[in-house]
Order: structure tokens, then C-alpha cells, then sequence
């Protein structure tokens, strides 16, 4: 996906467990690397970490979500502001 949408991404060693993405001057240090420890969850990516790399380093959403086969989650309309009932005692 990097590679396609965020083609001048770089990605580095960080830590023993993990990898920094840095592109368009900001960074996303938390990639897993890979299994590792005890907890069979550890080192899998999960899709809330890949949107959170999306939008904190500003990837095309487009893109990314279509390279990763994820559903886009479209905005959805503003809650309307709940009005004070005409009716207090």
C-alpha cells in the first residue's frame, strides 16, 4: 500500500519490535514487526492501527483503503445539536 500511495514513505528499525513510517515530514512509530512475546494479538496489524497511520500521515484514503481492500467509511452527517424542550418547569 506504501509503496502505491505513499510512494516516498520510509520505513525504519524502531525499537526490537517494531518499525517508524515517516513520510511528508511526519512519523508513525508504532508498525509491528512481527509475531513476538506471548500474546498470540502482538505483531499482527490490525486495521484500527493501518487507519490510524492513514490519516495521521495524511496517505491518500482512497488509495490506501482500495490497495488494502478495506471498506472506505464514509464521514457521516453531523449529529444535529438536541434543542432545550420548549416545555421546562
Amino acid at each position: 500500500m506504501l509503496a502505491v500511495c505513499a510512494p516516498e514513505a520510509k520505513i525504519v528499525k524502531h525499537g526490537d519490535h517494531g518499525y517508524a513510517v515517516t513520510y511528508k515530514g511526519k512519523i508513525y512509530p508504532a508498525l509491528p514487526k512481527g509475531k513476538h512475546g506471548v500474546k498470540p494479538d502482538r505483531g499482527e496489524i490490525k486495521v484500527g492501527k493501518v487507519r490510524h497511520m492513514i490519516g495521521l500521515l495524511e496517505i491518500n484514503k482512497e488509495c490506501a483503503f482500495k490497495e488494502l481492500g478495506l471498506p472506505l467509511k464514509e464521514k457521516q452527517d453531523e449529529k444535529p445539536v438536541p434543542q432545550p424542550s420548549a416545555t421546562r418547569h
